[in-house]
């Protein structure tokens, strides 16, 4: 159906964006007509004259919401696919707009050119068929943030699919909470949910995955994936292959450590397993990159810890968002709770949190934090060790330790030698394997 004959409905709760809205849509050719009200909606939906609806789900009035009109339209008007708004709890709305069987769903504010590319497409192929189970409980993930939208989306499509995902992210930032929500907003809802870690036994795999066992719609989450080892990996690489053939009866997915310029050379059979299951990939951003979220989220964690009995003070929601959390989300919540055990206010001050980010500051020594660098440092260097490992290790810590300590010593070799306790002819040779100039 081409634009220019194409009639679309614009159902949108503000009025200005509402407006903006139809008159973009008309200047690419089509019909429009636009409303805030649902039974408007409904009743010209009914009329069988309309090619598509843009609803926003946040609409209401005394009899329904916007999922009831989505949910009623889908089901006995398939023939006008749904594009669905939503500005309210955006994950939670993209995943039930799927379920619920439109064919999209964007954040407010939206980018026109992409909502409009959107709705060309839906137009021209039909609108998916609506699964016949809901599930309404709280959304676990809370993402309003610019950062955090492609994220949703790429949740909500995960969701409705049964193809392998792959899950990166800085520790902390919520993949393992992604994988757990993919497999809950899941079409198909009578399958069981797998958790397998490296420290699964081989044998336990062969158990655990046996095709028998597991049946169709499960999720199996394989946890820190880069921390298996060779065996498992070929092992894992043999069953998804099986897996695929099956039409990829029980869905895999899989979290790892955020892409780094500086990966790993790693052994073919875990190339090959990072590419089965990269299918579809989903980048958590960091907390820092998502700062419009850090009042929400804390404020969640604050309900939670203390029973809907405190609240966070405007200053102390500004201290928050301030804050670089090199601990990403869990970083944020392991505050929220110990501050919620230790004052028993109905606001939390700015002062008091204050006072606790610099006793968390205080705890974080820096033997912690070289422990940090070095658990990251191994989490990409495993997948690709032969049995080298501990040179590996060693030879990352000898280039920059040598390179400050000859900066601090104005290249002075004698002088650096001397620091580091150490002669000066292994000084250089050191200097020499590790390919450190000697000139700078």
């Amino acid at each position: 159906m081409s634009a220019v004959k194409a009639k679309i409905i614009v159902a949108n709760a503000d009025k200005t964006g509402r407006a903006n809205l139809a008159r973009d849509l008309a200047a690419l050719g089509y019909q429009v007509r636009a409303t805030d009200d649902l039974s408007t909606v409904l009743d010209w939906v009914a009329q069988g004259a309309f090619s598509l609806l843009v609803l926003d789900v946040d609409l209401f009035d005394a009899k329904r919401n916007g999922f009831d009109v989505l949910q009623h339209i889908t089901r006995n008007h398939p023939d006008c696919p749904v594009i669905t708004l939503g500005g309210e709890n955006t994950i939670l709305s993209s995943l039930l707009s799927a379920r619920f069987g439109a064919v999209d769903f964007f954040a407010k504010p939206f980018n026109f050119p992409l909502l409009a590319a959107a709705i060309s497409s839906a137009i021209s192929k039909p609108a998916p068929t609506p699964s016949k189970t809901t599930n309404l409980a709280s959304m676990p993930l809370v993402g309003h943030s610019a950062a955090m939208q492609p994220v949703v989306r790429l949740i909500s499509k995960a969701a409705q699919s049964n193809l392998p995902v792959l899950v990166r992210g800085e520790a902390g930032t919520g993949k393992f909470l992604v994988a757990q929500t993919i497999h809950k907003f899941a079409l198909q809802t009578d399958g069981i949910l797998l958790v397998l870690q490296a420290s699964t036994a081989l044998a336990e795999f062969t158990q655990l995955l046996d095709e028998a066992a597991l049946p169709t719609g499960s999720t199996v989450i394989l946890r820190h994936l880069q921390r298996f080892d060779a065996a498992a990996q070929s092992w894992l690489l043999d069953w998804l292959d099986r897996n695929e053939m099956n039409n990829h009866a029980v869905q895999v997915i899989a979290t790892l450590p955020a892409f780094t310029s500086k990966e790993p050379q790693t052994s073919a059979p875990y190339q090959a397993l990072l590419d089965r299951l990269a299918v579809l990939q989903i980048n958590m951003p960091a907390l820092r990159e998502r700062r419009e979220d850090i009042a929400e989220l804390a404020s969640q964690f604050l309900q939670q810890a203390s029973n809907c009995q405190t609240s966070l003070a405007s200053k102390g929601q500004t201290l928050l968002c301030n804050h670089f959390w090199p601990g990403n989300v869990r970083q944020l919540k392991n505050l929220i709770n110990h501050v919620a055990l230790l004052y028993n206010t109905p606001v939390l001050s700015a002062e008091q949190l204050s006072s606790a980010l610099k006793k968390m500051q205080n705890t974080a020594t820096s033997n912690s934090n070289f422990e940090r660098a070095v658990a990251t440092e191994m989490e990409n260097a495993v997948p690709g060790a032969k049995g080298d490992l501990y040179h590996k290790m060693i030879a990352q810590l000898e280039a920059p330790l040598l390179r400050q300590v000859l900066r601090q010593s104005n290249q002075n070799q004698v002088k650096a030698a001397k620091i580091l306790g150490i002669n000066r002819n292994t000084l250089r040779k050191k200097m020499l394997e590790l390919g450190l100039d000697e000139k700078k």
